[in-house]
């Protein structure tokens, strides 16, 4: 799996990625673009899980170089206000396209933290590969 960052924003439809060919990059490759959220720790042990990742874009790589490659915003975006990434969703394309038919449950009010907002694409946002 390539996982890489954001290097440049060159305007608003073109971004540069550290990643490129030696790094397995091709063009047509769709990649995610991320921030690193608040770390999760296990109810029981305490022990830290990692990091939500929230969601910014989809993006399409258009253009490979060595070490470099530019990308342009991909069709399928998350929703508004950023959400959890998992990778087994989006390998399986499972969080886009069907945020409008997820159903509310039945959680404890209390213990819900909240989406943090993901904001724009910022050089040094993540970025890995979705497919």
């Amino acid at each position: 799996m390539i996982v890489g960052k954001v290097a440049q924003i060159l305007d608003d439809s073109l971004i540069v990625l550290n990643v490129g060919a030696r790094d397995g990059v091709k063009v047509g490759m769709r990649m995610v673009v991320f921030e690193e959220g608040e770390e999760v720790r296990d109810p029981e042990t305490q022990k830290s899980l990692g990091r939500v990742r929230l969601v910014k874009g989809m993006i399409e790589v258009v253009h490979v170089q060595e070490a470099m490659s530019q990308a342009t915003g991909a069709q399928e975006t998350p929703q508004p206000g950023g959400t959890v990434l998992s990778e087994k969703m989006v390998k399986e394309n499972i969080y886009f396209g069907l945020v409008s038919k997820a159903h509310r449950m039945n959680v404890m009010r209390e213990e819900m933290v909240g989406r943090k907002s993901s904001g724009p694409i910022r050089v040094g946002d993540g970025v890995r590969e979705v497919s």
